[in-house]
């Protein structure tokens, strides 16, 4: 029976203690140890958390070591943490801390700031960002020396979520406005367009800028072999002409104007000139044939000539010896 009784009387203290309601700046030093907790935030309420399904833990003890626990709501609300810093006389921000949602997948509703400071490097540090209100996005940021240097993910477009995958030095292109910023650096399109130095690649691969490489391999169908075909309409070169005359740019060959305008597609380019180095081929091997075959006819004349001479000889010797 006293056993009982002693029970009913500790679980009536704590019960009693655990209603307590300190205002959320009150000090450690002007409350009694001990384990408090408290439902709703009552009139205390600086941390905005919901009323009535909000609890708070306080533990108080040694003064370097209080602290505080807070569910904000009910059933998936925040979890988070404040301490006492007795050093200061204050308490310490809340801080999150991170959990799993109700499908069982960590969940942070700012962002997560990830650094090591008992590293070399202790100024590099990794952030993850699901963005804020009105700024809709979703990053993966790394920053050096107290700043930002790339971001890579979802950017902010100014007003508009955007599917596409970004890299970038920024961390939106466009402001609420809508006025453009800057332009990303890389990105890749939601249909898997990729784009470098521009956010809007028109091919599988647009450069905004110089290409360096060592080799560019480019696939085509249709080789201008077909020039060496024996049914191959060469044009006359006198055709040829005309058309430089007329046109001011070579057969089948776009004119300044439609580069300028469209571009030059390399594969198609390539096998153009190609085209008119076959044909061109063909003019100088038609060419070589005719100067075979004057040299040949000169050669016939000279030997005519030779010919000539040497009678003429023989007539003027047969002339003298009848004087």
């Amino acid at each position: 029976m006293k056993k009982l009784v002693s029970c009913i009387l500790m679980i009536a203290s704590a019960l009693a203690l655990g209603q307590n309601q300190y205002a959320e700046t009150l000090s450690p030093n002007n409350m009694a140890s001990g384990v408090y907790y408290q439902t709703g935030p009552g009139s205390n309420n600086t941390l905005n958390w919901s009323y009535p399904y909000g609890t708070k833990l306080t533990v108080l003890g040694v003064e370097h070591r209080n602290f505080e626990l807070l569910a904000t709501s009910y059933p998936y609300g925040q979890l988070k943490i404040r301490q006492w810093d007795p050093t200061n006389d204050v308490w310490s921000a809340w801080r999150g801390i991170l959990t799993e949602n109700d499908e069982g997948k960590f969940s942070a509703e700012e962002e997560i700031r990830i650094e090591d400071k008992g590293e070399a490097r202790e100024n590099s540090f990794l952030r993850i960002s699901r963005g804020s209100a009105g700024k809709d996005r979703a990053l993966v940021s790394y920053g050096d020396d107290g700043n930002y240097k790339w971001h890579t993910g979802l950017l902010y477009g100014g007003g508009w979520s955007t599917p596409d995958f970004h890299i970038s030095q920024e961390e939106q292109f466009r402001d609420g406005n809508g006025n453009y910023l800057q332009e990303p650096e890389f990105t890749i399109k939601s249909n898997g367009d990729v784009g470098i130095g521009t956010r809007t690649p028109d091919s599988k691969l647009a450069v905004n800028g110089n290409i360096h490489a060592k080799e560019v391999k480019v696939d085509l169908v249709g080789w201008p072999d077909y020039v060496f075909k024996e049914d191959y309409d060469l044009p006359t070169l006198k055709k040829v002409e005309q058309h430089i005359k007329e046109k001011g740019h070579l057969i089948n060959i776009p004119s300044a104007k439609e580069v300028e305008e469209n571009g030059v597609q390399l594969g198609e380019m390539n096998k153009l000139l190609l085209e008119k180095i076959e044909e061109l081929t063909l003019y100088i091997l038609k060419q070589q044939k005719e100067i075979d075959k004057t040299k040949d006819i000169e050669k016939r004349l000279l030997a005519v000539e030779t010919q000539n001479i040497q009678l003429l000889k023989k007539l003027i010797a047969i002339e003298k010896s009848k004087e």
